[in-house]
């Protein structure tokens, strides 16, 4: 792939990344407002940005033709090193740091993005 293509998806995968953010955030307050402590709260929010994320950067960002079991199976194995470095940094942050719960996942929300922007176009969805 050139990288005039690469740069020409950047900003599509950057909305599908905003409303994939804007789900973690609204589930994470929400489970905070419900009473779940903030660091499993920060687990579930991400969980379902993922979700939110995969179907934008699929359908949108890469117009994916492959079928979803192979690429979704790609994108399982990426995000779960993200699911599972969300929980540690935002902990990291908010109980060792002692950030904000809002600023703790904010850097986590920067850090992990920039990961998952170099692995999704390396392993996810340009390997075909």
């Amino acid at each position: 792939m050139n990288r005039a293509t690469i740069y020409q998806r950047i900003p599509l995968a950057g909305v599908s990344g905003a409303l994939a953010t804007a789900t973690h955030y609204v589930l994470f307050f929400a489970l905070i407002g419900a009473g779940i402590p903030p660091l499993p709260a920060s687990g579930i929010g991400s969980a379902g940005g993922a979700l939110c994320n995969y179907l934008g950067l699929y359908y949108f960002a890469y117009r994916c033709q492959t079928p979803h079991r192979t690429v979704l199976r790609r994108y399982l194995g990426v995000i779960s090193l993200s699911l599972l470095a969300n929980p540690l940094l935002f902990g990291l942050l908010h109980m060792l740091a002692g950030q904000t719960p809002l600023h703790a996942q904010l850097a986590t929300t920067a850090i992990i993005w920039v990961l998952n922007l170099c692995l999704y176009d390396k392993q996810v969805f340009n390997r075909d």
